[in-house]
């Protein structure tokens, strides 16, 4: 473990915690990839960035069930009042105010299987519900069909994200050299930035086209 590592340690802050967050990069790296090269749209980085550290408060598995119940409500709502002329502001807090009914009966099933919930754990739930605006905005300006293919591809995105912060050999890497792995984090951002190639979902989609014979 590097010097800087240990002194923050013994400062009092948690190991766990500097792993997460020297590892962060990194997961903001898998974002871009998965973005600038296989394709998937995830609302951005900060948006798949946030899902993921709410399924580390959470768990995956509590993780998945309320970011799935707020998806379904959300969506079920916007879809009850968007014939409605309300503002967008009025609409979402609408929205929010109903999500959050969903979330707090979902607390005290969680409660009634044996599932105590503390602050700490409230708050990755709060941020998940935060997340609805962007959900909303998709579903008023996008189909549902398409909705539907980057709310999953959000949570795909978060999902390989939560399993790749809890790789434990990767953990301690980070924490033995900080400062060469930022440098290899940036060294590869830099070469993404620089690609110009087409994406994978691209090549899947002109398949047909690539393979046509060249003419004469």
């Amino acid at each position: 473990m590097s010097s800087l590592i240990s002194h923050l340690i013994t400062q009092g802050i948690p190991q766990e915690t500097l792993s997460y967050l020297l590892l962060t990069p990194l997961l903001a790296t898998l974002i871009a990839f998965l973005r600038q090269i296989v394709g998937i749209k995830s609302l951005g980085v900060y948006y798949p960035l946030l899902l993921t550290f709410s399924f580390l408060g959470l768990g995956i598995e509590r993780g998945l069930i309320a970011y799935l119940l707020i998806v379904v409500l959300a969506n079920l709502i916007t879809c009850l009042i968007k014939k409605i002329p309300l503002l967008y502001l009025p609409r979402l807090t609408i929205v929010v105010s109903i999500t959050t009914i969903g979330l707090i009966s979902l607390i005290y099933l969680f409660n009634f299987l044996g599932y105590s919930f503390e602050l700490a754990q409230a708050l990755p739930i709060i941020i998940i519900l935060s997340l609805s605006d962007k959900l909303v905005s998709v579903q008023i300006k996008k189909n549902f069909k398409s909705t539907l293919i980057i709310v999953l591809s959000a949570l795909a995105t978060a999902v390989a994200g939560f399993y790749l912060m809890n790789i434990e050999w990767l953990k301690l890497t980070v924490l033995q050299y900080p400062l060469s792995f930022l440098l290899i984090v940036l060294i590869i951002n830099i070469s993404l930035g620089r690609f110009r190639g087409l994406r994978v979902s691209e090549l899947w989609r002109f398949r047909h086209l690539l393979k046509l014979p060249p003419k004469d």
